[in-house]
């Protein structure tokens, strides 16, 4: 199933006219004087099928150049892959680093909680007000203020 260069402008504008009536279904003046709620779910249904319809032949369009492409051309495709691995390396390296600097925070903050006095007092079992959560988060703001 070839599809010629020349369909392309006319599947780009079929999605646009289809979703422009898909949206005026959904805007549409004339379903306020309309009583039969089935008739219009049938129109906007129509209308945003008719959308996804044209959405996937646009999508089998592209992919069908891709794999074109692909023959006429391997070494882009393989250029394609080596830039996503190295910007998905990039973004867990910024992820990994941001994560140390936590853990390097906490652990001076546990640091500090073990070398200095108890400023902070154990939960007692039978304490069952939220108001020593709240001291203790407040002592534990006041101290990581000082840093």
């Amino acid at each position: 199933m070839a599809v010629s260069s020349q369909t392309q402008p006319d599947l780009v504008d079929d999605l646009e006219e289809s979703f422009r009536s898909c949206y005026s279904a959904l805007i549409n003046q004339d379903h306020v004087n309309v009583v039969d709620q089935d008739e219009i779910k049938a129109g906007v249904g129509q209308a945003v099928q008719r959308f996804l319809d044209s959405a996937r032949e646009l999508e089998v369009f592209f992919l069908q150049k891709r794999v074109v492409l692909s023959a006429q051309k391997p070494e882009q495709l393989v250029k394609e892959d080596l830039a996503d691995m190295r910007s998905e390396l990039v973004r867990k390296d910024a992820l990994i680093q941001k994560h140390t600097n936590k853990l390097s925070i906490w652990q001076i903050i546990l640091k500090d909680l073990q070398g200095s006095p108890r400023k902070f007092r154990q939960v007692s079992a039978q304490d069952g007000s939220l108001q020593h959560l709240e001291q203790q988060t407040a002592n534990l703001a006041n101290h990581l203020q000082r840093r």
